[in-house]
C-alpha cells in the first residue's frame, strides 16, 4: 500500500474510490460556482469592503491567499518533502479556521448594523 504522503493527485490515484472522487469533485465544483457567482454579482461591494478594511473582507482575502499558497506549495517539486507537506497542511487547516472567523465576524457586523 502506498504511503499517504505519496498521494499527490487525489483524483487520479487508484486507491481513492470513485464515489469519493465524485463526491469531492461535486463539492469543489459547487464551491467554485458559488464563488464565481458571488464575485460576479458582488465584486464591487467586496472590493469596497476591502478598501474600507472591514474585518470580514480582510479575513476572506487571507483565506483565499492561504488556499492559493497551499496549492502552490503542493505543486512545487522542490517542496515535495516533509517540510513542504507540513506547511501545506498548516496553510489548509488555517484557511478553514479563517473562513469560519470571517463568517462569524460578518454575522456580528450584520447584527450590529441592524441595531442602529
Amino acid at each position: 500500500m502506498d504511503d499517504p504522503v505519496e498521494i499527490k493527485r487525489f483524483y487520479l490515484h487508484e486507491l481513492i474510490p470513485v464515489s469519493t472522487r465524485l463526491f469531492m469533485g461535486s463539492i469543489s465544483v459547487l464551491l467554485l460556482v458559488v464563488l464565481y457567482r458571488y464575485l460576479k454579482q458582488e465584486r464591487t461591494v467586496f472590493f469596497a469592503a476591502l478598501r474600507q478594511a472591514y474585518p470580514w473582507a480582510i479575513l476572506m482575502f487571507c483565506w483565499a491567499g492561504l488556499l492559493v499558497t497551499s496549492q502552490i506549495i503542493d505543486q512545487l517539486p522542490i517542496l515535495h518533502n516533509v517540510t513542504g507537506h507540513v506547511f501545506e497542511e498548516i496553510f489548509e487547516s488555517s484557511a478553514e479556521v479563517i473562513a469560519l472567523m470571517a463568517l462569524i465576524v460578518f454575522g456580528l457586523q450584520i447584527r450590529a448594523n441592524k441595531r442602529y
